[in-house]
């Protein structure tokens, strides 16, 4: 699974302003079945949805429910997360 940021563009002072997304093996078939199960009419629509959400969370998680109905808290894997020693990326 491969997700890659392409063309980047910064202002002057070095905040990201624009970029490309390229998406193959995996990610793109998970995105296909999020567009086929979400009824998302495009990539725009999907991705303003996604970011939307994850803007207006309070406390860095999400809750959803499992198959069993219970709720459960979902975070990104620690290998995501910046540790408190990188440079952000903006």
């Amino acid at each position: 699974m491969t997700i890659k940021i392409k063309n980047e563009n910064k202002n002057e002072n070095g905040v990201l302003t624009a970029f490309d997304l390229s998406l193959d093996n995996g990610d793109v078939e998970k995105y296909n079945e999020i567009i086929r199960k979400w009824k998302f009419k495009d990539a725009e629509s999907l991705f303003r949805f996604a970011i939307s959400i994850l803007n207006s969370t309070k406390d860095n998680f999400i809750a959803t429910k499992n198959e069993y109905d219970k709720v459960v808290q979902r975070v990104p894997n620690p290998n995501l997360i910046r540790k408190k020693k990188e440079v952000p990326l903006l």
